[in-house]
């Protein structure tokens, strides 16, 4: 009894509803509308994480075959359609030389089965997000039938589409000792897409190899490598370095194929790495162990020559003459190159693309 003295259960229940037959005289209204999501499908029992900057196409691959399934099915199961090359019939895309794009309820649904959360695995695989996804709402309930009027339309989505990478854009394959510590042993093999001072293992000191190479190049007996590494990621943290890292690859890149100013230097050490990777030698497709092997020995200087790009001398004594500030600055600008080089004097043709970059820094 309250204090009008009317029982606490009559009239409008607390929290609920009128109903017939109830002495209130009120309509039944029923239950209040509830949202329905699509159902998702239940979560993996195996929990297999991503390597660091690994493809979306290598993952899956790792997923499938711990599953013992090849990747359409897997998708299939969890209610992702695979569209493209290989996604209906066969085993599927392999990496490294397709790439697997999911739409954002594809991901959704690839987070729920893998028991990992999105930023985890979206800082792990740096393609799986290739476009923002739209703002989330909830589906409206229609009157007829009372359900979602986007729930089928929202699992038909649910889809991942394969791309055919070309040869400069595809991925490289990682430190196997590394694959194998993150994958408690399971896996060795994973192809990954590393940014250019992430290219080399500090703890094994392997090389990331590209998919022409059976696996990662051993630079065990190159210890100048280790040392660019270090000096790299101090490079990266530069405001410029990313751009004079560019510029210095495709320098180097250019002196290394016309045989220029660091040749004999070069070729010793292609000799060292090859007597430790056999599989330079024996790499199928008529590839040459120069060219494949050309970025880890250019890798040193690469990193040098950056690093002297970014330290460029800005100005030259006052009692220059005006007519000699152009010569003076050009002689400083290349002596100071040549000792991050570590050569006596540096002379540079007039098409070198050096000359370029000094032009576009107005060091010259």
């Amino acid at each position: 009894m309250n204090a009008n003295g009317k029982a606490r259960g009559s009239g409008k229940a607390r929290g609920g509803r009128r109903h017939e037959g109830d002495g209130s005289g009120g309509e039944h209204l029923g239950p209040g509308p509830t949202w329905r999501y699509p159902q998702l499908p239940p979560s993996g029992a195996l929990r297999i994480a991503p390597v660091a900057f690994e493809s979306t196409a290598s993952y899956l691959n790792r997923l499938a075959d711990a599953y013992r399934v090849e990747v359409p099915r897997l998708l299939d199961g969890i209610g992702i359609e695979l569209h493209g090359p290989g996604g209906r019939t066969g085993t599927g895309p392999t990496a490294p030389r397709t790439e697997i794009h999911l739409d954002t309820e594809a991901r959704g649904r690839l987070v729920v089965f893998t028991r990992i959360p999105h930023d985890h695995l979206a800082h792990a695989l740096p393609r799986l997000i290739t476009a923002s996804p739209g703002p989330s709402r909830p589906p409206r309930r229609t009157e007829a039938t009372g359900t979602d009027d986007k729930d089928t339309a929202r699992r038909q989505t649910a889809g991942a589409r394969v791309r055919v990478l070309d040869t400069d854009e595809r991925p490289v394959r990682a430190c196997p000792v590394c694959v194998r510590c993150r994958t408690r042993g399971a896996d060795d093999v994973a192809w990954t897409y590393p940014p250019a001072d992430r290219m080399w293992c500090p703890r094994h000191r392997y090389w990331a190899s590209e998919p022409r190479l059976p696996g990662p190049l051993d630079t065990g007996a190159l210890p100048e490598i280790g040392l660019a590494y270090r000096s790299h990621r101090r490079l990266a943290r530069h405001c410029e370095g990313t751009a004079a890292h560019t510029w210095a690859a495709a320098i180097t890149t250019r002196w290394y194929d016309r045989g220029h100013h660091l040749a004999r230097r070069w070729q010793q050490r292609l000799g060292w790495l090859t007597a430790g990777n056999p599989a330079l030698t024996a790499s199928d497709g008529g590839v040459s162990a120069v060219l494949l092997a050309r970025t880890v020995v250019t890798y040193p200087e690469t990193v040098a020559l950056a690093r002297a790009l970014t330290t460029l001398p800005h100005r030259v004594p006052r009692d220059t003459p005006h007519e000699a500030r152009y010569a003076r600055r050009h002689t400083r600008a290349l002596e100071h190159i040549a000792g991050h080089l570590e050569l006596p004097r540096l002379v540079v043709p007039p098409d070198d693309l050096l000359w370029a970059r000094l032009h576009h820094h107005g060091s010259a």
